[in-house]
């Protein structure tokens, strides 16, 4: 295809006159729709009182609208490219996101089947107990000389004496470090990520040769309080024969929260383990060091609380492959507290569709309660509001991440205030960026229907 550059009109030479051949015809007579000289002008008693052009002027003109035209059409070209590319980013970037939720999905099917798992060996384990021990606490022992095997008593768990109830122990992953109790910096060790909880371990040398251990807990944040027992076990490595120095200890009625560290430390002798060879004179030892849930019950705690969190991360997910079809917007006021009451709009959004929509806030900080503060926020359209669009808008926290406060619709052709009332307390603590900005975000999608 020819572009339309090399397409433009030549400027070519004026022809001459019919009636006058000396001269040529480089004036047009708009009334008449035709080519006429300077001697038809002035000569003609017809043309006199006609609207007389230049056709070099009307040339001018005709191709400086070409050319607009085709600035047009390029800036076009460009805007088409640049939207392809946006679309086959955004196609990409949902393949990859689906791609990310079936593989969650996939790995949450496999904890819910190791979960069942687990329980059916449970009951299995749970059932020989008790059959192992109902034949010795049935009433009178077994029988000299009987040759028949006794009779077996079902008794209950409750009914078994407490030193003869076992817990079934979960198997405790064990992780390899090498630790060095005379180097200047701290001796922190990794003992586990599992069921969203990482515990670490810190060696603290004492001066009566003995070392602190100081275990400390950290969970995500979206993760339930919940009490559970567990069971640290940590192993030191000979090099010679590999053989192992074991420390057990059972950490009852732990109340899994944010952060915490567990208040009673063990101590280990450093002179012990340095004379049988687990630990080198530069104090250089290697160890191997686990923990987990000490009972049934608190594995059950733990991989529901991990099930829990891996649906909060498929639902982020799903949440932001949402959020990819949507125009994104932000609306800022600096300072909260100087803005007691009024009106803000934010900086209008382009839609592919090429229509601008901005957020409309209306803040009432007294109201009817001084204790609360009256947000009311509008999604409207710069322009005829012809389509029908679903929106978003959020309150972004400003201490954590995530979202607390979210208002949408859906199907809406014209603009509606949504009203909503927040406690100013919550708002002051939780929502102010820096202690005074306050930061909303949102989102506009419209369709029009077939």
């Amino acid at each position: 295809m020819e572009p339309i550059k090399q397409r433009a009109l030549l400027p070519a030479p004026p022809s001459s006159c019919q009636q006058h051949p000396e001269h040529p015809l480089d004036l047009f007579c708009v009334t008449c729709d035709a080519k006429i000289c300077a001697e038809c002008l002035t000569g003609s008693p017809t043309h006199r009182r006609h609207m007389i052009d230049s056709l070099r002027v009307i040339q001018d003109e005709s191709t400086q609208r070409m050319e607009s035209v085709a600035g047009t059409f390029r800036a076009l070209a460009l805007a088409n490219d640049e939207n392809s590319r946006m679309l086959q980013s955004v196609r990409s970037f949902e393949s990859d996101l689906l791609g990310q939720i079936g593989r969650l999905v996939l790995n949450a099917q496999e904890y819910v089947a190791g979960i069942h798992q687990k329980v059916a060996q449970q009951e299995v384990g749970w059932k020989s107990y008790l059959e192992k021990h109902a034949a010795e606490m049935v009433p009178g022992g077994l029988v000299e000389g009987c040759c028949g095997p006794p009779s077996l008593a079902v008794v209950k768990k409750e009914d078994c004496p407490k030193e003869k109830q076992r817990p079934i122990i979960p198997v405790i992953d064990m992780r390899q470090s090498a630790v060095n109790l005379k180097s200047d910096a701290l001796c922190n060790v990794v003992i586990s990520y599992e069921y969203g909880i990482t515990w670490n371990m810190q060696f603290t040398p004492q001066q009566d040769s003995h070392c602190e251990l100081t275990i400390s807990c950290r969970t995500a944040e979206e993760c339930p309080q919940f009490e559970g027992n567990f069971q640290l076990r940590l192993d030191v490595i000979r090099p010679e024969d590999q053989s192992v120095f074991t420390i057990r200890k059972s950490l009852k009625g732990l109340t899994m929260r944010r952060f915490f560290v567990i208040p009673t430390p063990t101590m280990i002798d450093t002179t012990e383990l340095e004379n049988k060879g687990f630990l080198t004179k530069e104090g250089k030892m290697t160890v191997r060091v686990g923990i987990g849930p000490e009972d049934a019950q608190t594995e059950r705690h733990c991989l529901l609380t991990e099930q829990k969190l891996l649906q909060q991360r498929i639902d982020a997910l799903q949440d932001q492959l949402k959020r990819s079809n949507f125009t994104i917007g932000t609306l800022s006021i600096a300072d909260y507290f100087a803005e007691t009451d009024g009106q803000f709009h934010s900086k209008p959004v382009l839609t592919p569709n090429g229509s601008r929509w901005t957020l409309r806030l209306k803040l009432n900080q007294g109201g009817n309660n001084s204790n609360r503060t009256h947000v009311g926020v509008q999604i409207v359209k710069c322009g005829p509001n012809s389509t029908k669009h679903e929106f978003f808008v959020e309150l972004v926290h400003g201490t954590r991440a995530g979202i607390s406060l979210r208002l949408a619709g859906s199907g809406l052709v014209d603009a509606v205030e949504e009203p909503r009332f927040i406690e100013k307390k919550r708002l002051e603590e939780e929502f102010l960026v820096d202690g005074k900005r306050l930061e909303m975000g949102f989102g506009v999608r419209e369709w029009v229907e077939d």
